[in-house]
């Protein structure tokens, strides 16, 4: 449910820097994943996550600009499937999700839209995100999408600008991408250990993968073993993914 490798502190300085990189009469606005689909895992959004660690779905993280002050909004637990004896990560365990993220309060989503409605100036995420892609994968993506008149599904990011603009159309709303680019654009040590942990774990899992080739097996299997690995190293996820994996 939440980012252990990364301390509290850090996360608090990322916020404070965010806001020295904003005008400080507004606000950022990020929402979080939604749910996972079927017997898929849950990923949270990278910049919600590295902006406050909760990896929990239907989230949304709130910074006033001119005092880092952060909220976050949650579900009430009565709409979440509890899936562990830990407390859930919903708006009545506000102080649990505090001492986890060290934002300086809970609420529930359905209270988003007051500091929405007193702001003039608001920053959001225009790019979309999605599971092992990268941002300029999905922007490419995001354009042929557009560019297809028979499909008008918009990205769920621009739904979200969207109904922001319909809802409070007094915002002027710019995009927060290119500055959250560039905050995470220099790594702290504690992420410079763990880039350099995932490379231990992608090299052994290669290694071990080429070791195991032989005339007769199939990539899927070097797949699995490589997968043994990543996973029994403590990684949450592949680095590469086969064709057939």
């Amino acid at each position: 449910m939440f980012t252990k490798h990364i301390s509290i502190d850090e996360f608090r300085s990322r916020r404070q820097k965010l806001c020295s990189a904003i005008d400080h009469q507004g606000i950022v606005l990020i929402q979080g994943a939604p749910e996972a689909f079927g017997n898929s895992t849950f990923a949270q959004y990278k910049d919600f996550l590295y902006l406050c660690g909760l990896e929990s779905p239907r989230a949304y993280l709130l910074i006033d600009g001119k005092n880092a002050h952060t909220t976050l909004y949650l579900q009430h637990g009565a709409s979440m499937i509890r899936e562990s004896p830990k407390p859930l990560p919903c708006a009545e365990n506000a102080e649990y999700i505090k001492d986890l993220t060290g934002v300086d309060s809970v609420r529930g989503v359905e209270e988003l839209g007051g500091p929405l409605s007193e702001a003039s100036l608001l920053y959001t995420p225009f790019h979309p995100e999605a599971r092992s892609a990268n941002r300029k994968h999905l922007v490419r993506w995001a354009v042929r999408l557009s560019a297809d008149p028979w499909d008008t599904c918009a990205t769920r990011s621009a739904q979200f600008v969207d109904t922001i603009k319909r809802q409070f159309p007094q915002l002027h709303i710019m995009d927060l991408v290119p500055l959250m680019d560039e905050l995470r654009l220099i790594k702290s040590p504690a992420e410079i250990a763990l880039l350099r942990r995932a490379g231990e774990l992608s090299a052994v899992a290669v290694t071990e993968a080429m070791r195991s080739t032989r005339p007769g097996i199939m990539e899927y299997q070097l797949a699995a073993i490589a997968q043994y690995y990543y996973f029994a190293g403590g990684a949450k996820e592949r680095a590469y993914r086969t064709k057939l994996c």
